[in-house]
């Protein structure tokens, strides 16, 4: 059972985001919320009933991820016929109710204090960035997500390879699959900054990662440790207390990535972030020089 809404908050007075994905785009949902808040000075809060009751087909049943950086009166369940007019009139384009429709999509930009419902994945470094000190702080006053703030640095490069439902035909028609170049040439430019680190791989396929890794001329060369992490946060600290990540074009991976910079780290991100060029290509990189850009083939 998900707690119960206890806020005193009339509800008129709140705004509420459903929350939709994995850990990574839940971190953009609670990011985006946060941003409202401050710009709106409003309540917000957050419903997982879409992994419930209310989720799209096209999507992959995941887990609520991010209950212990929330308090219990930021989690609401409404009722079926709540949660169905509220995505039925942001369908109808209703000014309160908005629906994010794609990665240029400036809904949440362009809302206004009457706002009310916001459904997206809202995956733009803006909003993140404009709330980093109240994430961070929400993280450190988790038992659970405490451990991913980066305070054990250490010096290896970590590579982070997205494959599960990647490799799916209709997820990888849009995200696109990453060929080994990339991560080819995202390891050179790494060590060039870096130096010869070790290189830790992690990846929600370890096996197929390690067999896609030996394909490579260039990896066979490498000292490499594949880690068998079975728990998503284990990963990210991994990512985030890193030397150097060389990240996927996986909103998880990002999250990896930047919290690796914000600790003085560096990271490769790949561009194209989905299989075509799109707005995501802008909104998804934070203006650092340690978050280090390059191209992507698509393997097909």
């Amino acid at each position: 059972m998900f707690p119960q809404n206890s806020a005193k908050f009339p509800a008129r007075k709140t705004i509420c985001i459903p929350l939709m994905g994995g850990l990574g785009n839940q971190l953009f949902q609670l990011s985006a919320g946060l941003y409202l808040s401050n710009r709106f000075s409003r309540y917000v809060t957050y419903t997982p009933q879409f992994f419930q009751v209310a989720l799209p087909s096209r999507l992959t049943q995941r887990e609520f991820r991010i209950q212990s950086l929330l308090k219990s009166s930021e989690i609401v369940i409404w009722p079926k016929w709540k949660m169905g007019a509220a995505l039925a009139l942001s369908r109808m384009g209703h000014p309160s109710f908005i629906r994010e429709l794609t990665s240029s999509d400036d809904s949440l930009l362009k809302s206004d204090s009457s706002l009310r419902f916001a459904i997206g994945f809202f995956q733009r470094d803006a909003f993140v960035s404009s709330v980093w000190d109240q994430l961070l702080d929400r993280m450190a006053n988790s038992a659970e997500f405490a451990t991913v703030l980066p305070s054990r640095p250490n010096e290896s490069v970590v590579l982070h390879i997205r494959r599960g439902d990647y490799l799916a035909a209709g997820t990888r028609s849009f995200h696109g699959y990453t060929h080994l170049s990339y991560f080819e040439d995202a390891h050179m430019t790494i060590s060039s900054i870096v130096g010869a680190k070790p290189l830790r791989v992690i990846s929600d396929d370890i096996a197929g990662a390690q067999q896609q890794l030996s394909s490579s001329r260039y990896f066979r060369n490498i000292q490499i440790t594949f880690e068998n992490q079975t728990y998503d946060l284990e990963s990210l600290t991994l990512m985030a207390n890193a030397r150097a990540v060389i990240a996927s074009n996986s909103s998880f991976s990002w999250w990896g990535a930047r919290l690796c910079i914000s600790a003085g780290g560096y990271a490769t991100v790949p561009q194209p972030w989905n299989a075509s060029p799109s707005e995501a290509d802008r909104f998804m990189h934070p203006n650092s020089d340690r978050w280090i850009i390059l191209h992507r083939v698509i393997d097909n």
